[in-house]
């Protein structure tokens, strides 16, 4: 804050040192003229650039309520001056991109989410993150590693033959998902799945769905993993699927899970005996430890043919082209239109 509250002192500096405002400033312009107060004008002008979240907007607020209209309008006058001084200390931001970018490589998909999202950072975050630049760089290089396809065999092992899936077991394209029944996020991206189920039914197109709870999400989320295996194993995963899903925000006891495998179909003696005994506690095991093989950063997490499938997991139609796409590849036409 000591380091934010002198770059205040030297934007005030310039900003009361000339009384005549710029033709070409802010001040000059009918948005500038639109806002009621100018106190607000200046300091809307300097959060834009410096960030509405930022430490610098918050003080620069907490000065423009103890400026008074003319001084506040003499700083508008000069706003150039306070937005030179912002774009210097954008400095950071920038080397941080392009060191990150040089040592990740200016290719990689971890130097594009550094370019599209470094210049809205706080610009202390970025001399933070320079500071700690080994860590930092470690950390991207981990991330850039989640991103890189699978290795044969651990693909292989994700895609071995389960009634976790969807679509002919000889397909020549194969989705897989990490999921986990009580994640949000996993929720949408199952009305996704769905709807990718109904598209490409009768297609060469596998969907293998493997079980990701995480512990964030409590006891629950691995009880519901393990009893969406045993309706799997009694040939009603897909509607044990979607029933927990499409009753995620009830989840809470194991009597859910009763409840929901009753109204799925499933046996419930048999249930009941496979979630008492923990049947499929190893299965789940085995899920976790090819997610953590293949360096899961989350859930819900795609894949296609063995590539991570970076799409908007929401919108099915995000998908159409690279399935489609894989399927021409395989010698297949995708569904029609």
């Amino acid at each position: 804050m000591k380091a934010t509250m002198s770059l205040l002192l030297l934007f005030l500096l310039s900003l009361l040192s000339s009384c005549c405002p710029s033709p070409e400033s802010p001040a000059g312009s009918q948005a500038a003229q639109d806002v009621e107060s100018p106190c607000d004008a200046w300091s809307d002008t300097l959060c834009r650039a410096a960030g509405r979240e930022t430490p610098t907007c918050q003080s620069v607020r907490t000065v423009s309520r103890f400026l008074g209209e003319p001084a506040c309008r003499a700083a508008l006058g000069n706003i150039d001056a306070a937005l030179a001084l912002l774009d210097e200390r954008r400095f950071a931001c920038r080397e941080l991109e392009t060191r990150l970018c040089a040592d990740i490589g200016p290719d990689t998909e971890s130097c594009r989410m550094v370019r599209e999202q470094t210049p809205s950072f706080p610009f202390e975050q970025c001399d933070q993150m320079l500071a700690d630049y080994d860590q930092v760089l470690e950390q991207l290089r981990d991330m850039e590693a989640g991103f890189a396809p699978l290795e044969t065999g651990l693909w292989s092992r994700i895609i071995a033959p389960s009634p976790a899936s969807f679509g002919p077991p000889d397909a020549r394209v194969v989705l897989a998902v990490f999921s986990d029944f009580l994640c949000p996020a996993c929720a949408r991206a199952a009305d996704t799945v769905r709807a990718l189920r109904e598209r490409y039914a009768g297609s060469s197109l596998r969907i293998v769905v493997r079980g990701f709870p995480l512990s964030m999400h409590g006891s629950i989320a691995r009880l519901a993993a393990e009893a969406v295996l045993e309706a799997a194993a009694q040939g009603r995963f897909w509607e044990m699927h979607d029933a927990l899903f499409g009753d995620q925000g009830s989840l809470e006891s194991r009597a859910d899970l009763d409840r929901l495998a009753a109204d799925a179909g499933l046996d419930a003696a048999a249930f009941a005996n496979a979630m008492d005994q923990h049947l499929w506690a190893s299965a789940v095991d085995a899920d976790l430890a090819l997610g953590d093989e293949a360096r899961l950063r989350g859930t819900p997490t795609f894949y296609l043919d063995g590539r991570p499938l970076s799409v908007d997991f929401s919108d099915a139609e995000e998908f159409f082209a690279p399935l489609d796409e894989a399927l021409r590849a395989a010698g297949e036409s995708p569904p029609d239109q």
